[in-house]
């Protein structure tokens, strides 16, 4: 169903754009920008299931992982008659994340309320991706809108890759003791990957023209997402080579909004505050060869993100 939507999206606005006469409706068509951006907040990427032989009680182990760092990297967009195609890429600047990893579990089955087990770690993000590509459809005339104001349906990709190295944590367990044990070195290794394809708009308010012939403008894009996810968790300390995986599939919904101010002849500065959230279910599977562990189950599996961000883009039209 996806894949038709979007043939038919491209199809029109390519006919739409052709229509009204290619290429570009400006004469500086190109924007190229550098992205520097910082997640803040609660910003995390986190998974749960439940009690695969007694279900009756979830969850029975939940781990939240912050994703809160700086990431840097490159857009490109092309405005044409009647619709723009672009594409931006991301990956992380720097492997220190605020906030730490929590591990949480719940392993009496007498009591599925109590906290049987809880680790606090520190963790880093090794080398994760996030990109994005989307076309997007002129429709602000055809509505009988003003000139200063634009609004566009739209529609895209977008893919996350997080990668974490979990090290240098403390864990309490709380049955039958609550005696807190180092957990030094690396402890756990973790990754998680998006797919969202996304259906959306976006639409801008823009005033007077500056010196340089670019006008200012106030900006706002949102969306609703189909998303698949999966991820892999290498429980490092424990007996053997203990891997969990999770295929789930859900829902995503994303809104971003800023500002865009000329800084020179064919620079302008922009500035964006944005917010994801994603959340998903489906199966786990539990592996470990050297305890013959192989089985998987989708009672209590729920994958989800929540992804504040702020940014500051440098902008190059020609």
């Amino acid at each position: 169903m996806l894949p038709a939507i979007f043939v038919l999206f491209v199809f029109l606005t390519a006919n739409a754009a052709a229509q009204d006469g290619m290429p570009a409706s400006e004469e500086r068509p190109w924007q190229v920008a550098a992205i520097l951006e910082r997640t803040i907040g609660n910003s995390h990427t986190s998974y749960e299931f439940g009690n695969p032989f007694l279900m009756s009680y979830s969850p029975l182990s939940r781990l939240e992982f912050p994703i809160n760092t700086w990431w840097g990297g490159v857009e490109l967009r092309r405005e044409f008659s009647r619709c723009s195609l672009g594409g931006r890429l991301l990956t992380n600047v720097t492997q220190n994340t605020d906030g730490d990893m929590r591990d949480s579990d719940w392993e009496d089955e007498s009591r599925p309320d109590r906290l049987t087990t809880y680790s606090v770690s520190r963790s880093s993000m090794e080398p994760s991706i996030q990109a994005r590509c989307d076309i997007d459809l002129k429709i602000a005339d055809w509505l009988g809108l003003p000139s200063s104001m634009d609004i566009r349906p739209v529609i895209g990709f977008q893919w996350q890759r997080f990668n974490m190295m979990v090290h240098d944590g403390t864990q309490w367990e709380y049955l039958p003791s609550n005696d807190p044990v180092p957990l030094p070195g690396n402890s756990l290794h973790f990754r998680q990957e998006y797919q969202l394809y996304f259906l959306g708009f976006r639409a801008k308010y823009e005033w007077g023209k500056t010196a340089s012939g670019m006008r200012p403008y106030l900006f706002l894009f949102g969306y609703r997402a189909h998303v698949r996810a999966n991820n892999e968790d290498h429980h490092m300390l424990r007996a053997g080579y203990r891997l969990t995986y999770d295929k789930t599939t859900g829902g995503a919904w994303f809104i971003a909004g800023g500002a865009r101010a000329p800084v020179g002849k064919n620079l302008a500065a922009v500035l964006e505050m944005s917010y994801l959230n994603i959340r998903t279910t489906g199966a786990h599977r539990l592996y470990n060869e050297l305890l013959e562990q192989d089985f998987s189950f989708d009672y209590g599996v729920e994958v989800w993100s929540q992804q504040t961000a702020l940014g500051l883009r440098l902008e190059y039209v020609f």
